[in-house]
């Protein structure tokens, strides 16, 4: 069995369209811009909050620097506010989680998310049960970079090709294979099956028992 688990957070052990859409229409309330639906949202996610926030924007906004830093101040503030309301751990992953945690191995959540939002969602949806908690904003480069990923492996004195990497993204993917990780998909999360094996997938986790069988063993 894999003693080393890297997982992503949203799409792949939470369901978090809910808040994200919830906490950008409220900031775009503020500025008299269009109202966002969930296909807007999950097309412009994955890559970091400056990245969310500029894809969200209406077309024929001017995209300086200055006005999306303070968009995002601004989303980033209700977000904080709002980021647990509809959010919610996702079918399988506490069955998978408790799995991991009696066979002994160690686990990370690694997100694109804002670090500080990252770790308090964490440690409210699944309390005392991840070993490293990192998200996005820091001096380490988003995913797909493989830096926060060996960052990970380093903390955990693992090698790379000892580690699971589950995520719900072409990103995701992307990611484990930059850091010579095994990478495997997830179902039930915003990106389809097909786009995550195009993409390197070794297998897809679509419940508890195959969670087990593929990312389970080597």
């Amino acid at each position: 069995m894999f003693k080393y688990f890297i997982f992503d957070l949203d799409g792949t052990l939470a369901y978090t369209i809910g808040d994200l859409r919830n906490a950008m229409n409220l900031t775009f309330e503020k500025y008299g811009f269009p109202l966002l639906d969930d296909e807007k949202v999950l097309a412009s996610i994955n890559h970091g909050t400056r990245e969310f926030v500029r894809k969200c924007l209406p077309d024929g906004i001017e995209q300086n620097d200055d006005f999306i830093n303070e968009v995002i101040d601004e989303y980033l503030k209700i977000y904080d506010e709002n980021c647990l309301v509809y959010t919610k751990p996702y079918e399988y992953v506490n069955a998978i989680l408790g799995y991991c945690k009696e066979n002994g191995a160690k686990m990370a959540v690694y997100s694109n998310k804002h670090d500080p939002c990252t770790k308090r969602m964490v440690a409210t949806l699944f309390p005392n049960v991840f070993d490293m908690v990192l998200g996005g904003g820091t001096k380490i480069p988003h995913k797909p970079a493989p830096d926060g990923a060996l960052y990970i492996a380093d903390i955990f004195g693992a090698k790379p090709d000892e580690i699971a990497f589950i995520g719900d993204s072409d990103v995701d993917m992307e990611t484990a294979l930059n850091a010579g990780m095994h990478p495997f998909g997830v179902s039930w999360g915003y990106r389809s099956p097909e786009l995550l094996c195009e993409k390197g997938a070794e297998g897809i986790i679509s419940d508890f028992d195959s969670f087990v069988r593929l990312a389970g063993k080597e």
